[in-house]
């Protein structure tokens, strides 16, 4: 590989500089986080990051926490309606509430079996998540604390969540 491939222009102030691949962490909302592969360069002015093929690795974050056996935590909650692009008007009516009870369970609010499960199929219904819906009835009323995932790149360019 040649070094002009390797090296990238900073978006402050347009030097070239080399880039190094490297496991960072990948700030969603709050307290949950993934960590994730990307290419990293240092320049005068600071630190850069340049996530690459970011839709797919955002969709193997959301398929990973709908897959998680406890209920959503209020970062999740945020992160797929987010994902899903919805605003929490589109988001609450689809799920049948209004917005400020979407507003609710992001801050911290619990949010019923129901409405989680609901939120996990409308998940799969969007990105096409392999899900085995009998992975429902296994959601337990136990603590809603934000998984921690390391989301990492396959040889073909696709992302998947590893332990």
């Amino acid at each position: 590989m040649s070094n002009a491939k390797k090296m990238h222009k900073c978006l402050d102030c347009g030097q070239f500089v080399p880039l190094r691949r490297e496991e960072i962490p990948f700030g969603l909302i709050g307290k949950w986080a993934a960590t994730v592969e990307a290419r990293v360069y240092d320049c005068a002015c600071g630190r850069g990051v340049v996530y690459e093929a970011v839709g797919p690795m955002l969709q193997a974050i959301a398929a990973a926490g709908i897959k998680k056996p406890s209920r959503l935590a209020p970062e999740e909650i945020r992160f797929l309606r987010e994902h899903l692009a919805m605003s929490a008007k589109e988001f609450g009516r689809l799920v049948g509430v209004t917005p400020s009870q979407v507003s609710r369970w992001e801050n911290g609010a619990p949010m019923g079996t129901t409405a989680d499960r609901l939120v996990r199929m409308i998940e799969v219904q969007h990105d096409s998540v392999e899900f085995d819906v009998q992975q429902l009835a296994e959601i337990g009323d136990t603590a809603r604390a934000p998984m921690r995932l390391r989301a990492v790149r396959n040889k073909d360019g696709s992302w998947k969540a590893a332990a």
